[in-house]
């Protein structure tokens, strides 16, 4: 009997530590940030009140997120992890639905930012 214990309970820590282990990494620092168009900056930064998420064709990148304007994307897997590229599955959420989707994320040596092939974004600060 407490051989059947023991087994259930290391099935138990087993899919956990696999969970937990196929997460992957949090999305790197150098992608962390508010980003957008100069024009989205712009606004988003003149007008603090009105700041309710990402700037307009833009995304608010945190350590397991990304905020878009509509939907909010959350990190499951990291399938490319680079210093100038991610490449990750995330599962997003918006206008009340739910759908998984791919997300690219390559860092430009002028430090502009493209999310998969969307424009050129850069840091709002």
């Amino acid at each position: 009997m407490k051989l059947n214990a023991l087994c259930k309970n290391l099935l138990v820590l087993t899919a956990v530590y696999a969970s937990v282990a196929t997460a992957g990494a949090p999305i790197p620092d150098q992608f962390h940030g508010v980003w957008g168009t100069a024009a989205s900056c712009k606004a988003w930064v003149s007008k603090p009140a009105q700041r309710l998420g990402a700037p307009d064709e833009g995304a608010d990148i945190t350590k397991n997120a990304i905020e878009f304007g509509e939907s909010t994307c959350e990190l499951k897997r990291v399938g490319k992890s680079e210093p100038d590229r991610l490449q990750g599955s995330f599962t997003c959420a918006g206008e009340g639905e739910e759908f998984s989707r791919q997300i690219d994320l390559t860092l430009a040596k002028n430090g502009t930012l493209k999310i998969d092939k969307g424009p050129n974004l850069k840091k709002c600060e």
